[in-house]
Parts: C-alpha cells; structure tokens; sequence
C-alpha cells in the first residue's frame, strides 16, 4: 500500500469507528471529544503537525491543486454534516466574528491563506 492508500484506509476505519461510538456509546464519545478540546494547545500542534505529515505524502501523487479542489468537496461535506445544526452553527459564526476570537484562530486562517496563496501561484505563475 502506498502512504496515499495508508492514510485512505486510516480515515476509512476511523470513521467506521467513530460511527460505532455514535450509536453504541454516544457517552464515551462526548467524554472522549471533551478530553481532546480540553488541551485546545495541544490539539492544535498535534493537527498542525499531522495536517503536516498527511500533506507531504498527498504532495508525492498529487499537485496543490488537486488536494485543494478536493478540500472544496469534504467543505461541502462538511456544510452538509452541519446542515441540520443551522441555529447553532449561525451562533459559533457570530460568536468568531469578534476580534478577539479570530485572534485565536490566527494558525489556522495563516495555512489556509498560505494554502490558498500556493494554488493560486501554481495557477496563474
């Protein structure tokens, strides 16, 4: 299997496992999901540094703009998980539009802007 193929296979299983804990453990997930946002720090770090690792091996198949054309379709997968859930999302969206809070989400809007900036360089440079 190809790292591609491996990091398929992992997100495959996860979300089967995930789904298990969903319906036959709904209580563990939540206790589960809230240990991990309890270290929002580290949380970060350890996406960033994975969000990493999974990027230089989509990088060794595929271009920037394949993988981000593709994150257009988990985007709108994700839009659709989140559909039922409008009022509260509206509230979260009102809630990060206060300074302070996207102050918080600086690392985050600096990979997509360098993400963003890349594709476009491969497209029009």
């Amino acid at each position: 299997m190809t790292p591609v193929e491996i990091i398929a296979l992992l997100l495959a299983l996860l979300l089967f496992v995930k789904l298990f804990f969903v319906f036959v453990f709904p209580d563990a997930r939540k206790n589960a999901v809230a240990k991990v946002y309890a270290y929002p720090a580290a949380l970060a770090v350890v996406a960033l540094l994975l969000g990493a690792v999974v990027l230089y091996y989509l990088l060794q198949e595929l271009t920037i703009i394949q993988i981000f054309a593709t994150c257009a379709l988990f985007s709108l997968l994700f839009a659709l998980s989140f559909a039922p859930f409008g009022k509260e999302m509206l509230q979260v969206v009102q809630k990060t539009q206060q300074w302070h809070i996207l102050k918080k989400m600086w690392l985050a809007i600096a990979v997509w802007v360098i993400l963003a900036l890349w594709v476009l360089a491969e497209l029009f440079w």
